[in-house]
């Protein structure tokens, strides 16, 4: 289920980059990220050092954190970003340096997965 609400956000993304225009989605994408994240950490900070009892109504909070995290990242990052990066390399080196940023971004997805 999960992969057809991802692929459904990057074809809507793809139908609208061109409309919208790179830049406004990019940055909404990452500012979308950041806070959904970030609010997601503090309320699982607070709750682990106790400053905050978790109970089954603020449940949602983490399911709207993770919603919203899913929906910008599939909306901007995950798909934008290599559009904006084939645009800007030189086509002589476009290939091995498409091949090269994509290799560092899925080795440091793997990293941060595997250790954090």
């Amino acid at each position: 289920m999960s992969g057809i609400v991802i692929g459904m956000f990057q074809v809507i993304s793809s139908l609208y980059v061109d409309k919208w225009g790179r830049k406004p989605i990019l940055i909404s994408s990452f500012i979308s990220v950041a806070l959904s994240v970030g609010s997601l950490g503090v309320f699982l900070c607070l709750v682990g050092e106790k400053l905050f009892v978790i109970n089954e109504t603020l449940m949602w909070l983490v399911f709207v954190a993770i919603l919203i995290f899913n929906f910008a990242y599939c909306f901007g990052v995950s798909g934008v970003v290599y559009i904006v990066m084939s645009e800007i390399l030189p086509p002589k080196i476009a290939g091995v340096g498409s091949d090269m940023v994509t290799t560092l971004s899925w080795t440091l997805a793997f990293v941060t997965t595997r250790y954090f």
